[in-house]
């Protein structure tokens, strides 16, 4: 059966008509209110635009407020400055005297230095100034390589080191070594009485050569001094003697190279090298009054010509 079609009246037409008008004026509605916002927006920003004419003004002020700030940094900055200047200068002019201050009390000193020596050479003894004040004074002066590189002061120095090593005053020449072991190394009679010194301590000690572990280790620099200031007969002496007195007393194969190599000498270091040899045969040869000290180095050398008869003489 066939579907019947619902015919069109007046009054559905109407309705059709009415409902799409009020679609239509809605949509009008929701346009205007988009558009006045739109407007209160633009003119807004028209309003801070209309401001414009007072632009200048602003500008004007700006540049004033820029220019008094400019001008007070400029003023601080220069302030400063003066004062940073003021501060460079005191420091280099009071570094200037300061300098000038200290380079007059150590040549005070050194004078003083230098006095005190030559009257301890010609006393020969240390009644006039402790030798603890001697070791301070080339402590401080040592320290001072304008003053350490002059003449006068070198001599006075070689004189209170062999003054030192005369009365045997082992902790001042210990001290001495441990501040200046440099110079002392470089001063070539001053070294080799340095090394007599120590060689002495350590061979004429009662003690091993493994309980003198610091001299040991001090003696070494006077040994290649002695080698490099061209006395290597002073070194060979020594170096025999504590290889022996390190072997107890006993021959070894390296005793034996060291005895041997006596014959590389040129004569005149031979000459120098026995002259040593004989000087501590005896203790009365290089003491005023004999010591444990000398006994002991007498005692090394008897052992030694027992066992290598050519040390007995020049051969």
């Amino acid at each position: 059966m066939a579907d019947q079609e619902t015919p069109v009246t007046q009054e559905s037409l109407e309705l059709v008509v009415m409902k799409a008008a009020k679609l239509v004026t809605d949509e009008i509605l929701v346009r205007e209110e988009r558009r006045a916002k739109r407007n209160a927006i633009i003119f807004s920003v028209l309003a801070l635009i209309g401001l414009g004419g007072a632009t200048g003004a602003i500008s004007l002020q700006i540049q004033s407020v820029v220019q008094d700030e400019v001008v007070r940094a400029v003023t601080e900055a220069t302030v400063d400055l003066r004062r940073e200047v003021d501060t460079r200068t005191s420091e280099v002019v009071n570094a200037s005297i300061g300098a000038v201050q200290t380079t007059l009390l150590q040549n005070e000193l050194l004078d003083d230095f230098a006095l005190a020596a030559n009257v301890i050479q010609a006393e020969g003894n240390f009644r006039s100034r402790p030798p603890g004040v001697f070791v301070e004074t080339i402590r401080q002066l040592v320290a001072d390589e304008r003053i350490a590189a002059q003449v006068k002061f070198l001599n006075a120095f070689d004189i209170i080191v062999a003054r030192f090593a005369n009365h045997d005053l082992q902790q001042e020449i210990d001290a001495l070594h441990d501040a200046a072991s440099h110079l002392l190394s470089t001063r070539v009679n001053t070294a080799l009485t340095v090394l007599g010194h120590y060689g002495e301590r350590l061979i004429g000690s009662p003690y091993e050569i493994a309980d003198q572990a610091d001299v040991v280790e001090r003696i070494d620099v006077y040994l290649k001094a002695a080698k490099g200031n061209n006395y290597p007969e002073r070194a060979l002496l020594w170096e025999i003697f504590i290889e022996f007195k390190d072997s107890s007393y006993e021959q070894t194969g390296v005793l034996d190279r060291l005895v041997e190599s006596i014959v590389d000498l040129n004569e005149r270091d031979r000459e120098l090298f026995f002259t040593q040899l004989e000087r501590y045969s005896d203790p009365a040869n290089w003491l005023s009054v004999e010591t444990q000290q000398g006994r002991e180095l007498a005692r090394l050398i008897a052992g030694l010509r027992a066992i290598y008869p050519s040390l007995s003489g020049n051969a």
